[in-house]
């Protein structure tokens, strides 16, 4: 591919024509105006065995939560004004104005979801104003261009183009009418523009693995955590079925299970007793009331020796210190 080639492939946006007239249809690039003001501009030229003309058209898109969505007008009667170096030239020749559904951005793949989520209908205003190829060439070969548009509500919108977007404008005048002009700065601009693209690709690339790599390990921690919770379950039949062959309903051997539970399965004897009344009451080995009765009867028998052990140590206490005071005696 030569570079004029390059120029046209990259610099006019669709190229068609019409099998009835054999008009020829070369449309530039969008340029967006505002990004949250959605508004933008492009060129198209026509070839006819008559004569060749050019047009501006506009485009103003807006988002509406109802598919009954008023015509708001802003573009009819359009104007368009280009200040190129300080000097305006004039769009006056107002051509057509439309309003409808966006049922080009409504079917497109990468809106679908979007809008399907947001609920919003997409709708398009159009504007198309005609321009004297001459007025073009003045816009062309300027280098900074300033535009307004308005209507019938007054002005819609006032941007200064950026470098990269009066470059487009360039290249279009070069694809179309002198494939010889800036061709070294049109086709650097190219390159430079494969060059951030392959450069987009690779952070795109980089992201996405370490995305990847982070579903991965979010993968991962999901199984473990599956793998641990089902030990978890393991472990709690383990300790349930340990409590019901070991119960004897008869003997009442509540503290010799929880011991039992306590060193087979390392629980604090606390949570080992906690562990044991639940599965007791649960799979309705003891009920709520018998337990209650056998905690009363427990206390009862503590109580019962409390009296014993409390005379042994007042004993133990008190011989300690006679032996004490022997042995000081027996110093002297």
């Amino acid at each position: 591919m030569n570079n004029h080639d390059r120029i046209i492939e990259k610099f006019i946006n669709s190229s068609t024509e019409d099998r009835f007239s054999q008009n020829k249809s070369k449309v530039s690039r969008n340029i967006q105006l505002a990004f949250n003001d959605r508004t933008s501009i492009k060129f198209t030229y026509i070839e006819s065995e008559q004569s060749d003309s050019m047009f501006v058209t506009i485009e103003k898109r807006y988002n509406s939560q109802t598919r009954y969505f008023e015509n708001p007008n802003n573009l009819k009667n359009s104007k368009v004004i280009f200040l190129v170096d300080g000097r305006p030239v004039k769009c006056q020749n107002h051509v057509s104005h439309e309003f409808r559904m966006d049922t080009e951005l409504q079917n497109s793949d990468s809106m679908k979801k979007i809008l399907a989520i947001s609920q919003f209908t997409p709708f398009i205003e159009i504007a198309t104003n005609a321009i004297f190829i001459e007025d073009f060439f003045k816009i062309a070969l300027g280098n900074n261009i300033e535009i307004q548009i308005s209507g019938d509500n007054g002005i819609i919108a006032e941007y200064k183009l950026k470098d990269f977007e009066t470059l487009w404008i360039k290249g279009y005048y070069n694809a179309l009418f002198d494939e010889s002009y800036m061709i070294k700065e049109l086709i650097n601009s190219i390159e430079d523009a494969k060059k951030h693209f392959e450069n987009r690709v690779d952070e795109i690339d980089e992201k996405q693995q370490r995305l990847n790599a982070i579903e991965a390990k979010m993968r991962n921690n999901a199984q473990l955590s599956k793998i641990s919770a089902d030990k978890n379950v393991t472990y709690s039949q383990e300790i349930e079925s340990y409590i019901q062959k070991t119960f004897n309903k008869k003997l009442l051997n509540i503290d010799e299970i929880t011991i039992g539970v306590s060193t087979k399965f390392k629980l604090e004897k606390s949570i080992a007793r906690a562990k044991v009344e639940e599965i007791l009451v649960t799979e309705s080995l003891l009920s709520k009331e018998e337990l209650r009765q056998y905690k009363y009867s427990s206390l009862q028998k503590q109580n019962k020796y409390a009296p014993v052990v409390g005379a042994i140590i007042v004993i133990i206490t008190i011989s300690s210190i006679l032996l004490l005071m022997y042995f000081n005696y027996s110093k002297k």
